[in-house]
């Protein structure tokens, strides 16, 4: 059910959990795409659900994301052509009579609503009238018999009210995290805290609600971004607090004791055939069984660190209140019994009070990070030396905006991606050069992704492939 108002978000070897806050390494070193991207002949494009920020994610021959405020949905990778959609709401949670149940229960709701908005003026019309009453003392039982009958109605709303569809959101939304695969099935995690796996046909395989989101969250407000990993037959969840699901029941297998209130998304190293998840504020937990390993890395705000093997890195900036220097740092995970141990190769710190909105892409020896003010930062991926930092703005392009889009390797290129519409291929090195711009249509937040020739871009509404 649908809320009308409101009272007081296995593709390429190297990705994982690619998205607006994904912990994974954006690199796709089998595509070659056609490039230019011509942003005028499409191989196919479009309409999504929804307005989105997650990237699509490819499962089997079907591209999968989500969209605004619950939508799951697939689309052929050849054609674009919707394969199927479903909601990741609370009550798809239910199943048979439970579900036929709460529905009806749900159907009241409108009532419920409009019966709390005539009892809050009641209490304040009642409340206006105690001191010039004939019988102050009436009029005071009168307040709160009004009052008690408000709280119960009140209490009812709630109970409805945590079971609706949320409404949507602007700018980060419900539906920011990114989708995780097996390769053939996808788990999906939207704000309202419902987490799923689906089958590559659409067909549900579990649903649970995680509970409600932590407010306020690191950095900001409201809204979604921390996507799910499919880890070893696990789906790890950071939504409340850090849980691991298994991936074929949806019972829980562990959950981390710390509340979880950021937006990055955890990265997975591999360290003596383990998987090792590295969170955003500098935590090493061991995927199997949530053993917190060690502590204080890093921390990071808006973004999670990146993964590469048994390497880690950091790189991100402090919170809008809390401005500070952006500050990275690289680390090599070692077997230490059955535990690890994090061996440090660099910390680093950039006397650039700047948020940073994107996680690194690490390749060649080399960290590309990019700050919210458009600097394009190459450091040493062993030393943090800086390389270069490079401004992207320039007056002889458009303005580029804010970027939410995770730099992206693929074609032998350095990818760029802006909200305002700009994607800008450069020549990867220690001093990255243009080799092209394009500006699309729509504004964008995802990541770009590929398919062989093809380079294919989720704008806010549409789901676009170029090339042959």
């Amino acid at each position: 059910m649908r809320r009308s108002w409101l009272v007081p978000m296995v593709v390429a070897p190297l990705l994982a959990a690619d998205g607006w806050r994904h912990g994974g390494m954006p690199i796709w070193p089998d595509a070659t795409p056609a490039a230019p991207v011509d942003v005028a002949h499409p191989a196919w494009s479009v309409a999504t659900p929804g307005w989105g920020n997650s990237t699509p994610v490819r499962v089997g021959d079907q591209w999968c994301m989500t969209s605004e405020p619950t939508w799951v949905h697939c689309h052929d990778a050849a054609t674009g052509a919707l394969r199927w959609k479903a909601t990741n709401d609370r009550l798809d949670t239910l199943g048979g009579a439970a579900r036929d149940a709460k529905a009806a229960e749900l159907a009241t709701f409108p009532a419920v609503d409009a019966a709390l908005r005539q009892q809050v003026r009641e209490v304040s019309r009642l409340r206006q009238q105690v001191r010039a009453a004939d019988d102050p003392d009436a009029a005071a039982r009168a307040v709160s018999a009004a009052s008690e009958a408000l709280d119960v109605t009140k209490a009812r709303y709630d109970a409805l009210h945590a079971w609706l569809t949320p409404p949507e959101l602007d700018m980060i939304g419900w539906a920011s995290p990114t989708v995780a695969t097996d390769g053939t099935a996808l788990a999906v995690l939207t704000g309202n805290g419902v987490v799923s796996v689906f089958e590559g046909d659409g067909r549900r395989r579990w649903s649970v609600w995680q509970g409600p989101p932590v407010r306020p969250m690191r950095g900001f407000d409201y809204g979604e971004a921390t996507s799910p990993l499919w880890v070893d037959g696990r789906i790890i969840v950071g939504h409340g607090h850090l849980t691991a699901r298994d991936a074929t029941t949806g019972a829980v297998v562990w959950q981390d004791a710390a509340t979880w209130d950021h937006y990055g998304t955890p990265a997975v190293a591999r360290v003596g055939g383990q998987a090792v998840l590295a969170t955003p504020d500098g935590r090493l937990i061991r995927a199997r069984d949530g053993a917190v390993l060690a502590k204080d890395l890093a921390a990071l705000t808006y973004v999670g660190p990146v993964a590469q093997g048994d390497h880690v890195w950091f790189f991100g900036g402090a919170a809008a209140d809390r401005p500070g220097d952006v500050h990275a740092s690289g680390w090599v995970l070692e077997p230490d019994g059955d535990g690890v141990r994090a061996r440090n190769l660099f910390r680093a710190t950039l006397p650039r009070k700047e948020r940073v909105y994107t996680s690194p892409v690490v390749a060649d020896g080399r960290l590309y990070g990019l700050l919210l003010d458009n600097t394009l930062v190459v450091l040493d991926a062993t030393t943090g030396a800086v390389r270069s930092e490079t401004s992207q703005e320039t007056p002889s392009t458009t303005p580029l905006g804010a970027a939410y889009a995770n730099p992206t390797l693929a074609g032998g290129a350095l990818w760029l991606v802006w909200e305002r519409g700009t994607v800008r291929r450069l020549q990867p090195g220690d001093a990255p050069s243009p080799i092209d711009d394009v500006v699309l249509p729509e504004q964008i937040r995802a990541s770009p992704t590929f398919d062989g020739r093809r380079t294919c871009l989720r704008t806010l509404t549409h789901l676009t492939c170029y090339g042959g």
